[in-house]
């Protein structure tokens, strides 16, 4: 295993566009006990889905229920330019009404898990107006998945 992991090590090092992702179980690092579930991918795709239809009715409680504390959102908007919020402002606007209120088509395009202590979800939202290219960043704390960051990209549509 050592031999193939130098390999592919070196291999990436000649080869500038060329990136390897090892994953490994949690009973391989030591001292770190978090409960592998039966179904990763499921799991992380409940929380994301549970945070798009709390947004899509502006409902605070179930967003707030599978974000972490230290989320942040930035938001690269084709008209108004890059805005970053924490989790605080974020809940806020969807308040106020600022963001959100709008069922959009959802479309899990991937999702891409590691040692089930981190995963990226890539979701595409179509709604009315734009196309939402969103990229969740989840960590797993004591077996539960919170989503730590989003990355959106807004698409106006003509």
């Amino acid at each position: 295993m050592k031999k193939l992991m130098l390999l592919f090590i070196l291999i990436g090092s000649f080869n500038k566009g060329f990136s390897v992702s090892i994953p490994f179980k949690t009973s391989e690092i030591k001292n770190l006990s978090i409960p592998i579930s039966d179904d990763p991918i499921g799991d992380i795709k409940n929380v994301v889905q549970e945070h798009l239809d709390g947004s899509a009715t502006r409902d605070i409680s179930k967003m707030s229920s599978v974000l972490h504390d230290d989320f942040r959102i930035v938001v690269n908007d084709a008209k108004k330019g890059v805005t970053v919020l924490d989790r605080a402002t974020m809940l806020n606007f969807y308040k106020q009404k600022k963001f959100g209120g709008e069922v959009k088509l959802i479309e899990f395009i991937s999702i891409d898990v590691q040692g089930n202590l981190s995963a990226i979800v890539k979701v595409k939202e179509t709604g009315k107006k734009a196309i939402f290219n969103l990229y969740f960043s989840l960590i797993n704390t004591n077996g539960n998945w919170k989503i730590i960051n989003e990355l959106a990209y807004l698409d106006y549509l003509k």
